[in-house]
């Protein structure tokens, strides 16, 4: 895809970076966030993306709940708004924090709803973001977008009333899409779908199978097994829920399948090895292997 406007609000996240990183180069990139445009993003170390980096990207600032003419003058003529926007659900869920998940959501959807119907010429697509903790917990089958099963814990429900928020905009001129999206592992076109999807890859594993996996790609051959009771007090002393980390995410993407979408890294094992051998663990185990060959080296002469 070249020579696009996209839009993304919420852009200074892990997936709105990667997503800016994939198209950034292609096309006109803009950014509306609540966040620092300047320098570290305040939810992970990475650096922003910058135009001096070769991305054709700008940056601007909103509230995340009110129209704003410096950022709703971007939607016109845009290509696709992509809307990622929404406080991190990575906390204790008191009532305060409750409150304001639901409400960065749901107030952002409707700003971008709005704004999208003011628009004179408005964004051929807007993709709103969700989340496949929608379905209820699955030990038994997976969920797909057919046969879903939901329940109605805090979780869900800020799922259901995010997706309705979306679904209740009014933009006759804009397709809208919702993706239902799984864990997402990373270090990122959609031309005529509508409606909901579940975005995740068609190879469900559970976490025993991730984490050995995970040990085997890392060189990490022990492990010590964590219990539930565990993962409970340590989540409450970090500032979590232990459902982030608990709840089962058993989803199938049926309805991408059935479009005949394939899928660049299907399998978990593949995924893997890609994120390892672009992050810090390939130079620390060359680092590792090159300290070995080192001492390999220096060790005859010691003992001399």
């Amino acid at each position: 895809m070249k020579n696009k406007k996209i839009v993304i609000a919420g852009g200074t996240g892990f997936i709105g970076q990667a997503l800016a990183a994939w198209f950034g180069k292609d096309n006109q990139i803009i950014i509306i966030s609540r966040q620092s445009v300047n320098g570290h993003n305040n939810n992970y170390t990475q650096q922003l993306l910058h135009p001096s980096q070769g991305y054709n990207i700008t940056y601007r600032r909103w509230d995340g709940e009110h129209q704003e003419k410096h950022w709703t003058n971007e939607l016109e003529n845009a290509d696709i708004v992509i809307n990622l926007a929404g406080k991190s659900v990575n906390c204790r869920y008191t009532e305060k924090n409750k409150k304001e998940i639901f409400d960065s959501r749901i107030n952002a959807t409707k700003a971008i709803g709005d704004a999208i119907r003011n628009c004179t010429v408005p964004p051929k697509l807007w993709i709103n973001a969700g989340s496949a903790t929608i379905y209820r917990h699955a030990a038994d089958h997976p969920q797909d977008e057919y046969n879903g099963e939901f329940q109605d814990d805090f979780s869900v429900q800020v799922c259901k009333r995010w997706e309705e928020t979306c679904n209740s905009q009014r933009t006759p001129f804009t397709r809208k899409l919702i993706l239902r999206m799984a864990i997402t592992l990373g270090n990122g076109g959609v031309t005529d779908l509508e409606g909901v999807y579940n975005c995740a890859a068609p190879n469900p594993v559970t976490n025993d199978f991730f984490m050995k996996t995970l040990s085997r790609l890392t060189g990490n051959k022990i492990g010590l097994p964590v219990y539930t009771w565990m993962l409970a007090t340590g989540a409450r002393l970090i500032g979590t829920e232990k459902e982030l980390l608990l709840k089962s995410r058993w989803v199938v993407p049926t309805k991408l399948l059935e479009t005949g979408y394939v899928f660049k890294f299907a399998n978990l094992y593949d995924a893997v090895k890609e994120i390892v051998n672009k992050t810090s663990w390939k130079k620390y185990r060359l680092f590792k292997l090159h300290v070995a060959k080192k001492e390999d080296t220096v060790s005859p002469l010691k003992t001399q």
